[in-house]
């Protein structure tokens, strides 16, 4: 269950598959992809919708398709604030194994990369004063 495993972690999803049970693997396409994508990560905005032929699609097909929209919506929004919760928790992370770093006086503890060559040396100046040759 890493990001590598899970790489629709941020995507939304609605499946209707269309189907007739006359035939023996009922919407079995839509079911696949349905599951395949919760393996993958992504979150289920609507419920699996089997419309069937035999019985008349319309009456699986009409009022899914007066909500799918409203729930792709509703669940992306959700997504968002979810990745932004994380992305927070990993900024805390972040400065608290920074600050720890500092604190032991070895940036080289520091297990998560700087961004630029100025934080780098701002980071160094702070652990590791220069001397100063007077002459």
């Amino acid at each position: 269950e890493t990001a590598e495993s899970k790489p629709f972690q941020l995507c939304a999803f609605a499946v209707l598959g269309l189907g007739d049970t006359n035939y023996d693997q009922f919407c079995a396409t839509g079911k696949l992809l349905d599951k395949k994508m919760v393996e993958l990560g992504a979150s289920r905005a609507k419920k699996l919708a089997c419309a069937d032929e035999a019985t008349g699609l319309e009456e699986v097909v009409e009022p899914w398709l007066e909500t799918v929209l409203s729930d792709m919506v509703r669940a992306c929004l959700s997504i968002d604030k979810n990745s932004a919760d994380r992305a927070e928790e990993q900024k805390d992370r972040d400065e608290f194994q920074l600050a720890k770093a500092l604190e032991s006086h070895s940036v080289q503890e520091l297990q998560v990369p700087l961004q630029s060559d100025d934080e780098f040396y701002a980071a160094k100046n702070v652990t590791e004063q220069p001397s100063i040759a007077i002459e």
